[in-house]
């Protein structure tokens, strides 16, 4: 039995190939939390973003490569010029340090809240 061929695109147009065109459902809010989630959010963003500033350059370095950039091991290895072992430990470090902060930040705020 064939298969039936995929509907055409919702609100395709003739520009819709154009890369900077913007789709305007793309700058309406995400209303799928509430402002008070969207709130939580924020805060726990802002809780990361500070405890990764943190963290030593050389940390900061290869867990934006590896959690942001996507990077194998290997890729940063060979990026920052330094051997496999190195990213391994630099990583398991900074993720630890990172927890370490995070933690610590966390037992304040409950402290805080009491």
């Amino acid at each position: 039995m064939p298969r039936p061929s995929a509907p055409p695109a919702p609100h395709a147009s003739a520009g819709a190939a154009d890369p900077d065109s913007v789709e305007p459902l793309s700058q309406l809010p995400d209303t799928s939390l509430d402002p008070l989630e969207q709130l939580e959010q924020q805060e726990r963003g802002a809780l990361v973003r500070a405890a990764f500033d943190e963290l030593s350059p050389a940390h900061r370095t290869v867990l934006y490569m590896r959690d942001h950039d996507d990077m194998s091991y290997e890729q940063i290895a060979d990026a920052l010029g330094v051997p496999l072992g190195t990213v391994r430990s630099r990583l398991h470090n900074a993720r630890a340090a990172l927890a370490d902060t995070l933690g610590r930040r966390v037992e304040t705020m409950r402290g805080l809240a009491r």
